[in-house]
């Protein structure tokens, strides 16, 4: 029996020790992605339709960007840059050093107009969704935008995600009102 309690207290102790070295790098407090590299989030808004649905539970690989930096086109969790108890799931549109614009409802990244086949640009409303002028992304930030851009509360609002704000990558529906939508995200 001692043998056991002195098993338990060391891989609790284990386990305290990741938690707070953080191998993963994430942004978060949940234990979950700190020490097993994946956890899940619930879709909040409908800033990602038709991608991510409302009340979706997502899962979410914040190993996945240890050895890499996100992609375009990547949908990744990150904390609000205006209320870091926040979280979102948009899209990255750019990356540190890209410039981007919109121009008549599609991006443009480094002048190369971007494939959004989630996107019906033509069916865009209102000019903030069809039309963004010219800028260049910082170094150490990204820029995101939702899928669903006329009600979307993106990066076009309120700017830049810092990288150290990146809690993982959204790799899987994990659960829906609709079964025929659980599996990878693209």
């Amino acid at each position: 029996m001692n043998r056991w309690l002195a098993l338990v207290i060391a891989a609790t102790a284990l386990l305290i020790t990741l938690y707070f070295i953080n191998p993963f790098g994430t942004a978060t407090t949940d234990p979950r992605a700190r020490l097993f590299g994946v956890t899940t989030y619930r879709v909040a808004s409908s800033s990602m339709a038709p991608t991510l649905l409302r009340g979706e539970l997502v899962l979410v690989s914040s190993s996945a960007y240890m050895s890499r930096r996100p992609a375009l086109g990547d949908i990744i969790v990150f904390r609000y840059p205006q209320d870091r108890n926040v979280v979102y799931l948009q899209r990255v549109a750019a990356r540190a050093g890209d410039r981007l614009a919109i121009r008549s409802g599609v991006v443009y990244v480094n002048d190369q107009p971007r494939d959004e086949p989630y996107l019906d640009a033509p069916a865009l409303k209102f000019e903030y969704s069809r039309t963004l002028d010219e800028f260049t992304v910082p170094d150490g930030h990204l820029f995101v935008l939702g899928d669903n851009r006329d009600n979307a509360r993106d990066g076009r609002f309120w700017g830049f995600v810092p990288d150290d704000d990146v809690v993982g990558k959204v790799t899987h529906i994990w659960l829906s009102e609709n079964p025929e939508r659980i599996g990878s995200v693209r």
